[in-house]
């Protein structure tokens, strides 16, 4: 079992592995120990592994996380 599983929800390790590196993205509720900025202020917080080889070149150079914005328009950052 990769380390994050025991971090999410079995119904969402289920998910990721059977679908990741690929496009899907869970949306989880945001854990207390990740700072509110990293979610935009939100109480939820989406993770993904994306199946392109320079994303997942990222993953490994950051052992396993990156904070982005998502690439959808919301008026704001």
């Amino acid at each position: 079992m990769p380390r994050w599983a025991a971090a999410v929800p079995p119904a969402a390790a289920a998910l990721a592995e059977a679908c990741w590196p690929g496009p899907l993205t869970l949306l989880l509720p945001r854990r207390a120990d990740v700072d509110a900025t990293v979610a935009g202020g939100r109480d939820t917080i989406g993770l993904r592994v994306p199946a392109h080889p320079l994303a997942l070149r990222l993953l490994d150079a950051f052992d396993g996380g990156v904070a982005a914005p998502s690439a959808n328009h919301f008026g704001r950052v």
